[in-house]
């Protein structure tokens, strides 16, 4: 066929050629400028393709050359659509599809973010809502110069955005600094450093201030460690002056911690029973409608939801999405691990909390914790001693300065 739209939508006709001199006939059409394509021979006659405004300038030729025509088929969107006459429903459907299409054409259906690590996808997205950067909006509306400047302004550690749009799709591109230095444009208060755990001190390095302890010295939390205040000295050793600087120096101390776990022997776990229910819904926009539904008549049951988006191709999504819902019948059933079972959760309870100090770049220098039986529960209880940073301003609330430790049994199930 010929690779010419304009024939498409203008019509075109698929005839067959009977004629005793055919090549007189197809001669004279040339002259005549009127294009017969795909010709191919079929015995003694010819099929091919050609225009309806061709085929009426083909009759007066017809009786010259004492050649029989006949249609063999009709194509093109003129004929479709005398098709459709009796199809009403078809038609009507095909309008509502390409009326979706352009609808959707014209607004943002889904917000794509990558490369970031500080910052999680809930807290941008926030941030562009409240900004009403939202799925859903319209094309027209999305500046992504602007919202470039917007992540940027927001959050100091972006240091590099890109927003494009591709279909119905919005792509915010970021780079994070994960090295981060903060420089202070005004001097810095004059501070003590105190103690914010009680300790055993490893090691100091003094930056600036005069230290108060040294190696293996006891402190008690509170007790002030590098003192604000510097003493200058003349060449004779005699007091100039007093100077009060904000106090810096690395400090490392043993710092012991109680811990405590506990296993009961009984326990409860779901047994699911095989019986399950399904409901379907399609949502479009924000509008769920559901299509096939029952009340779960299920007294215990985990409900699980299958979303699948709805799009052409990769970036060209819909405002329509499918759901399936999957109900699943459930029972409480008691289980009873033995001493053997017990004593294992323990200890990988155990193994991952001590891990987590470990990722957070401290030391644990003694492990002193035991496992033991007791009536109906294994009970894990001793000491562990960690050698950290220790040491805050004075001016900051020791207890709020590190959140990650506290002498408590919940400490190391809150690590968790």
């Amino acid at each position: 066929m010929e690779s010419n739209w304009s024939a498409y939508w203008k019509g075109y006709l698929q005839i067959r050629i009977r004629s005793d001199c055919p090549e007189r006939f197809f001669n004279i059409c040339a002259s005549k400028n009127i294009k017969i394509w795909e010709i191919r021979s079929i015995e003694e006659e010819y099929e091919g393709f050609i225009r309806i405004s061709d085929f009426k300038k083909l009759l007066p030729l017809v009786r010259k050359t004492k050649t029989r025509l006949w249609i063999r088929n009709r194509c093109g969107f003129p004929f479709f659509l005398r098709s459709c006459r009796k199809r009403k429903g078809l038609v009507v459907g095909f309008f509502f599809f390409f009326l979706i299409l352009y609808y959707s054409s014209c607004h943002i259906w889904e917000i794509h973010i990558e490369g970031n690590r500080i910052y999680s996808n809930d807290i941008v997205m926030d941030y562009l809502a409240e900004n009403n950067i939202v799925s859903g909006m319209k094309k027209n509306k999305v500046s992504c110069p602007e919202i470039e400047q917007l992540l940027r302004n927001q959050y100091e550690d972006i240091t590099w955005v890109s927003a494009s749009i591709s279909g119905s799709r919005l792509f915010i591109r970021i780079q994070e600094n994960t090295d981060i230095v903060t420089y202070y444009k005004e001097e810095l208060a004059a501070s003590d450093m105190i103690a914010d755990h009680d300790a055993v001190i490893t090691s100091i390095i003094t930056r600036s201030g005069t230290p108060l302890v040294k190696k293996g010295d006891e402190v008690k939390k509170g007790d002030i460690l590098v003192a604000s205040e510097v003493v200058i000295l003349d060449d004779f050793g005699a007091e100039m002056r007093r100077e009060y600087v904000r106090a810096d120096a690395d400090i490392l101390g043993e710092v012991t911690y109680a811990y405590q776990d506990r296993q009961a022997f009984s326990y409860e776990y779901k047994q699911y029973t095989g019986e399950e229910q399904n409901g379907y819904a399609v949502t479009l926009k924000d509008k769920r409608l559901f299509l096939w539904a029952f009340p779960v008549s299920y007294s215990s049951f985990d409900c699980i939801s299958d979303l699948v988006y709805i799009r052409l191709g990769t970036n060209f999504y819909l405002p329509i999405s499918l759901e399936k819902w999957y109900y699943r019948e459930y029972v409480i059933c008691q289980g009873e691990y033995s001493k053997e079972q017990a004593e294992e959760l323990l200890l990988e309870r155990k193994n991952q909390n001590f891990q987590n100090f470990i990722e957070k770049g401290l030391q644990i220098i003694k492990n002193d914790v035991k496992i033991s039986i007791e009536k109906n529960e294994a009970v894990a209880s001793g000491t562990v001693v960690v050698q950290q940073p220790i040491g805050v301003y004075l001016e900051q609330n020791p207890v709020e300065s590190d959140d990650s430790f506290e002498r408590t049994e919940e400490s190391f199930h809150e690590m968790n």
